[in-house]
């Protein structure tokens, strides 16, 4: 094989690499893209900041509504308010 073809394939392999990276780039776009989307919906728990992906609990201080992922964040939360 000469040098010249030698570096050819260099080349074309380093192509096919980079044009397939770019294919990989685009599919973890796509799925940041989705996970970005559900977040920005997302209730987040008033204690750890977490966010709630079931109905989690609610309950209401000073006549404002939290939200809570689990009743030990709740029971955490009553503690700060106190």
């Amino acid at each position: 094989m000469k040098k010249d073809d030698f570096e050819e394939d260099l080349e074309d392999d380093y192509h096919e690499k980079v044009e397939e990276d770019l294919e990989d780039d685009d599919e973890l776009e796509e799925g940041f893209m989705k996970g970005y989307e559900k977040e920005s919906n997302a209730i987040k728990c008033a204690h750890c900041k977490g966010l709630i992906e079931d109905e989690g609990v609610e309950e209401e201080f000073a006549g404002f509504n939290y939200k809570f992922c689990c009743s030990e964040c709740l029971k955490e939360f009553e503690k700060r308010q106190k």
